[in-house]
């Protein structure tokens, strides 16, 4: 609807299963994404000598034209001299590319006809970049030289569960499942970025920072973790009317405490069907 303003997104997936004998099954699961935005500043609220395109097509007088005799962009009389909705359109850039891929693999045996294990990996990793920058050719560029900013995030998760289930049943209304297993997570989360004024050249938009004469303190950061659990449940039922249930977790998570790494969580159900 309005003109600078875009989104494209490519995606793939991909499921395989594969059963490799009465024992054996794996299967593989793939998703990758790419999406690519260019958004143009719409917000009434955006304030300053160059408002948003909605504020400014308020506020911009109909009687005038998008470029004044000598070629610039025209800007507000009436009002502050902010820069006509044309040209904010047209001259602010507001780009951002993020990447996604995730992969899962899995892996089940059959050991017994009662007892099955199971192994899976899973890794998602998320990228982020986005760029900005006003031009001279803008009132709020013009009056700084030229402002530019880029930032980028990248966020990693990776998580490994292995686990037995025992299912086995006594009679046609006595059943017992057990389970027991290991899981372990771990999360890297990164973000950087610089801003930057007063440019030699409109030519590198927010590709050549160090082209600029005053910079902004450049920023940066990193936030980890790992969960590591065990953990274990045992549901049994009694002539389909009741059930007890059991389950415990010994979890360690680097978010604790120092010299309180671990901890234990037990929990148990009793249900009783009344009909």
């Amino acid at each position: 609807m309005i003109i600078n303003s875009d989104y494209d997104r490519f995606s793939l997936t991909s499921n395989i299963n594969v059963k490799a004998s009465d024992k054996f099954n794996f299967g593989l699961n793939l998703f990758a994404r790419r999406s690519t935005a260019n958004g143009v500043r719409t917000q009434e609220g955006s304030g300053g000598l160059t408002p948003g395109v909605v504020a400014s097509a308020f506020k911009f007088e109909p009687d005038q034209g998008i470029y004044k005799p000598d070629g610039t962009y025209t800007t507000a009389r009436l009002n502050d001299p902010h820069d006509n909705p044309y040209a904010v359109a047209k001259e602010l850039e507001n780009e951002s590319i993020s990447d996604r891929f995730q992969a899962n693999v899995f892996g089940e045996y059959s050991i017994l006809d009662e007892l099955k294990f199971r192994t899976s990996f899973g890794a998602t990793t998320n990228n982020r970049r986005a760029g900005a920058y006003s031009p001279t050719t803008l009132t709020e560029g013009r009056n700084v030289g030229g402002w530019g900013t880029i930032d980028g995030q990248k966020s990693t998760l990776f998580l490994n569960e292995n686990y037995l289930t025992y299912n086995k049943s006594f009679s046609e209304t006595n059943n017992l499942t057990a389970m027991v297993g290991y899981s372990y997570q771990t999360s890297s989360n990164e973000s950087w970025g610089a801003e930057a004024q007063n440019f030699l050249s409109d030519a590198f938009s927010f590709w050549n920072l160090g082209g600029s004469s005053l910079w902004q303190p450049p920023y940066s950061g990193l936030t980890e973790w790992q969960i590591s659990s065990y953990y274990g449940r045992v549901n049994y039922s009694l002539s389909d009317k009741y059930t007890l249930t059991l389950n415990a977790r010994y979890d360690g998570s680097s978010n604790f405490s120092e010299g309180n790494k671990w901890a234990f969580f037990p929990s148990g159900a009793v249900a009783w069907n009344m009909k």
